[in-house]
């Protein structure tokens, strides 16, 4: 009786950790990505990030508006002023081959599993 248990428990547990391989995102923290990708507003429920053509950026959050330069660096965002006051670190990743924001990444040690600010319709 407990081998019989025993051995369901194991087989539910592997089953359940084929499905979490199989269904979860896959994320590129270091995709490769050009400027002209980023252009566009970014957003989610509670901010948003406009990316121009020129060179400036405007990001929303908590009906607070924050504007400024920006550019990038491969996956790195580099807005000026930095927003880190706010909590603000830009990361471009992709996830399952979609280009996402993620505006509060420091470390991937530190990561909420948000999946961050995606482009406007």
């Amino acid at each position: 009786m407990v081998k019989k248990l025993l051995i369901g428990l194991i087989a539910l547990c592997t089953l359940g950790a084929i499905v979490y391989q199989v269904t979860r995102p896959k994320i590129d923290f270091n995709p490769t990505v050009q400027r002209s990708q980023l252009f566009g507003t970014w957003s989610d429920s509670d901010e948003s990030l406009t990316l121009s053509e020129d060179g400036t950026y405007i990001y929303l959050r908590n009906g607070m508006r924050y504007e400024g330069t920006w550019g990038s660096e491969n996956e790195r965002l580099l807005l000026v002023p930095h927003l880190h006051r706010l909590g603000l670190y830009t990361r471009v990743v992709t996830v399952d081959g979609e280009l996402r924001v993620l505006s509060t990444f420091q470390d991937s040690k530190h990561w909420d599993g948000s999946l961050g600010l995606s482009r406007a319709q």
